[in-house]
């Protein structure tokens, strides 16, 4: 099994040693700030008032990180130009279109009819930590138990023409700062009588691509560099019909582990072929994907102006009215 989230995942050792050594003098750093303020504060003032600024503090300061986070979305969003599909080169740009299926679709575990789909199984992970029932804490951690990612042949389309992508090298589960999920997915818990794809886990994720869904993304392209298909098996994949009733989940045969290349025979669509770098994608039109992250600029503005409202009053408070306030919320 294999823990989600890994962001050494595709580094060296070295990397990984030196990226180590960077997080842990940065959290050290941040960390010891946050003592020595909460220290000196609480000196200052002699009460805790101290501690509860320098955490409002910290927690603003999480906060305002959020914002310009988002805001830097925004902004490559609305400043990037659409590139028509037709004048595409290899770098960064923005593509916007439609999904078109060329040749018979696949269904997903879920029974969905689609042209390409990323399946994740994940098990939700509770441990425990110090003595008793009552006492202690209690950690989540997510372990991924099994994926698999398939697709047919398709193509984007917008005015212009179309093009095929290779979405591969996308990554849903990850943390690395290259992929920004902006897909709208299915998260289901599994039911242990009837898992879903044969899989038992306590979690169920997939993102897929149907035709004539929207297609957005926006980050860097390369040439796709095509490869001899001849070891790839000869194991039937699933496939279905428009027209195909939609089956009960736990009806539907066991997805077929550690092939995550497998896919239909590829039909020659005659157009050119991009391979995805990393980027914000999605099956959402761009309207959508730029209102979520406006969305979450203005949440976490609004955040950060109360905590620095409250840190103010806080700071400027007199002592006997603090202790009073202290008292009454008890």
């Amino acid at each position: 099994m294999k823990k989600l989230y890994d962001a050494s995942e595709g580094l060296s050792i070295g990397k990984q040693v030196i990226c180590a050594l960077l997080a842990c003098v940065i959290i050290i750093c941040i960390f010891g700030g946050v003592f020595l303020a909460g220290a000196f504060l609480s000196d200052y003032y002699n009460d805790n008032r101290g501690w509860v600024i320098t955490i409002l503090m910290a927690v603003s300061g999480l906060s305002l990180l959020w914002f310009l986070v988002c805001r830097s979305f925004v902004t490559r969003i609305e400043n990037k130009e659409t590139t028509p599909v037709n004048e595409l080169s290899a770098g960064d740009v923005e593509i916007v279109g439609k999904v078109k299926s060329v040749g018979e679709s696949i269904i997903s575990p879920t029974g969905h009819n689609c042209v390409y789909y990323a399946s994740y199984w994940v098990n939700k992970i509770y441990t425990h930590r110090g003595n008793g029932e009552s006492g202690g804490s209690t950690d989540i951690s997510y372990v991924l138990v099994a994926d698999n990612v398939r697709n047919s042949s398709f193509v984007i389309a917008d005015e212009s023409g179309e093009i095929e992508l290779d979405l591969s090298d996308v990554q849903y589960q990850s943390v690395h700062g290259l992929w920004m999920n902006q897909f709208k997915g299915i998260k289901l818990k599994n039911p242990q009588r009837s898992p879903i794809g044969g899989i038992a886990s306590s979690q169920y994720e997939e993102y897929n691509l149907k035709a004539g869904d929207n297609f957005y993304y926006n980050g860097a392209i390369g040439e796709f560099n095509y490869k001899d298909k001849t070891e790839i098996s000869d194991l039937p994949p699933i496939i279905g019909t428009a027209n195909r009733d939609k089956a009960e989940i736990s009806d539907l045969p066991p997805v077929i582990l550690k092939e995550s290349e497998w896919t239909l025979p590829e039909i020659p669509a005659g157009t050119r072929k991009w391979k995805l770098e990393g980027g914000i994608i999605g099956n959402r039109t761009e309207e959508d994907i730029g209102s979520s992250y406006q969305k979450g600029m203005n949440i976490s503005l609004v955040v950060t102006i109360i905590l620095w409202v409250i840190v103010i009053f806080l700071l400027f408070l007199p002592s006997e009215i603090y202790r009073i306030l202290k008292e009454i919320i008890g």
